[in-house]
Order: C-alpha cells, then structure tokens, then sequence
C-alpha cells in the first residue's frame, strides 16, 4: 500500500521545480476560479474519474484543498488507485498563499 507524504510548501515547490508532478487543487471550483497555484488543475467530479483512470501510476500526485486536512482523503484516493507517489500539501492553499505574499 502507498504511504501518503504530507509535505510542507518549501517540499512541494522544491519537487514541482524537478518532477512532472500532477498537482491537484481540491477546494470548490469558486475558490479555484478566485485563486490557484498556477500549476494546479481543479480537482472535481468532473475529472476524477478520467484522472484515476488515464493518469501514468509512476507520475506523483500532489493534492492541496484550503488548509490541508481534505487533501489528506483525496491523496489517500489516489494511492488506492495504485499510484506511487502521493503527497498532501500541509497547510493546504491557505499556507501556500501566505508564503507568496510574506515573499512580496
């Protein structure tokens, strides 16, 4: 069975510079349309399916959701669909976000 990673931000963005990873954004589509990592696809009832289906197992997972608890689940749903590498982002979008205007 995976072992689902919680990474910080500092992690995250460290492995988005150097993996082709498939970055997640599972708050409401509202939230996604406001604000986004500019790397992130909405994750919704309208992809997951196809996501979990079609996506390379070997490619990683990173999901985020608004403060870190529900990327944990969907992460979690994917390792179950037999991906390798699955990472939640601690903190969720609130943190990656705060770090972004802490940096201007």
């Amino acid at each position: 069975m995976t072992q689902i990673q919680q990474i910080s931000i500092q992690e995250a963005e460290a492995l988005l510079e150097t993996e082709d990873v498939l970055l997640l954004d599972s708050r409401d589509q509202r939230d996604y349309m406001s604000s986004h990592h500019p790397k992130a696809m909405l994750l919704g009832e309208h992809n997951q399916e196809h996501l979990l289906m079609k996506t390379s197992k070997e490619r990683p997972v990173m999901v985020y959701c608004y403060l870190g608890h529900a990327s944990l689940e969907k992460a979690r749903m994917f390792a179950d669909f037999g991906f390798k590498y699955c990472y939640s982002v601690e903190g969720g979008f609130t943190a990656w976000k705060k770090q972004l205007q802490q940096a201007y």
